[in-house]
């Protein structure tokens, strides 16, 4: 009865049961629950507590203790009930979910990052727990392991509109700090780190478009030639290039310096003029223009590399 929605009824066969069987443990537990979703919270709390009462090392009680306290506002109470849920059962993974949830409602975010982490370790396929990861890892400024973590929430629950929406706004802001840090170690002269760090995101975001580019860009151009590697500034740059279906000037730009670099100067001309073209026709002057001056190097049959360690080839906040 409850479970096709027919709380009321539900509540009193509850009850009977009880009345017949007043030690009755999971009668007394549903009807917390029932009364809990009909809203009548202190009832829940009341029943939760007798079980308690009854049975106070069944760990169950004490876990939906804690989520009608917290229902009821009363965090500093239900953090003490998931403790003692988890000290009777430490591998509860329910409870460790819902302590971390309190525990990052209340600004205790590592701790609530280690048991979103031991809830998974224990339950890996809970999307929730996932989510609620990555808002506590998001608020530690971790962007790479927050964006993980919504990724994994949807591959779990692809109708998970709150992990998407997370998702979407922390991946634009994950792309603009990471191509920002790339930059500013590159434009440090930082090279091996500016590899390392691109590198390293890559591992875990392949398909970033801003880092594939700049990466490729750092590779085909580095002003030091012992970083230079055409063929894989090529690859990254192709990938980009694919991944906005060749419809970015300045990506084709770019794939045409890693061409260059790699002593394909044919495909590093065709690739030049493609990406003038596309650029004349979306009214970005600057791109075309910068193309046409690189143009030159490659029908000299030489590739271009920097002197500078700043150039208009590098995205800095993401594909443009």
């Amino acid at each position: 009865l409850f479970n096709k929605g027919q709380t009321g009824e539900a509540i009193r066969q509850f009850q009977e049961a009880l009345r017949l069987q007043p030690d009755l443990v999971q009668a007394r537990i549903s009807l917390g629950n029932a009364l809990g979703k009909a809203g009548q919270i202190n009832e829940a709390i009341g029943q939760f507590q007798e079980a308690i009462r009854r049975n106070p090392d069944y760990a169950e009680s004490h876990y939906y203790l804690g989520k009608a306290l917290d229902m009821a506002g009363q965090n500093t109470e239900a953090i003490r009930q998931f403790q003692e849920a988890l000290r009777l059962k430490p591998e509860y993974a329910l409870a460790h979910k819902h302590l971390g949830v309190i525990l990052a409602r209340t600004g205790q975010v590592d701790e609530a990052i280690h048991q979103f982490q031991k809830a998974l370790r224990l339950k890996p396929d809970d999307a929730e727990a996932c989510f609620s990861l990555g808002n506590a890892l998001a608020t530690k400024g971790q962007l790479v392991e927050a964006v993980h973590q919504f990724q994994e929430a949807l591959r779990l629950k692809p109708d998970y509109a709150e992990a998407r929406n997370n998702f979407a706004y922390l991946g634009a802001e994950h792309v603009k700090a990471v191509v920002a840090r790339g930059n500013t170690l590159a434009g440090q002269g930082k090279y091996a780190e500016a590899i390392q760090f691109y590198r390293a995101v890559l591992k875990t975001q392949p398909d970033e478009v801003g880092v594939l580019n700049n990466f490729a860009w750092l590779l085909a151009a580095c002003p030091d030639a012992a970083f230079r590697d055409g063929p894989e500034a090529v690859r990254l740059a192709t990938r980009a290039c694919e991944l906005t279906g060749y419809a970015q000037p300045l990506l084709i730009g770019t794939l045409a310096a890693a061409q260059a670099e790699a002593g394909d100067f044919p495909a590093a001309i065709a690739s030049a003029e493609r990406a003038a073209a596309l650029a004349d026709s979306l009214h970005q002057e600057p791109v075309a223009a910068r193309n046409r001056e690189l143009l030159q190097f490659y029908r000299q049959g030489q590739p271009f590399h920097e002197k500078a360690t700043k150039d208009e080839h590098k995205t800095t906040d993401g594909p443009r």
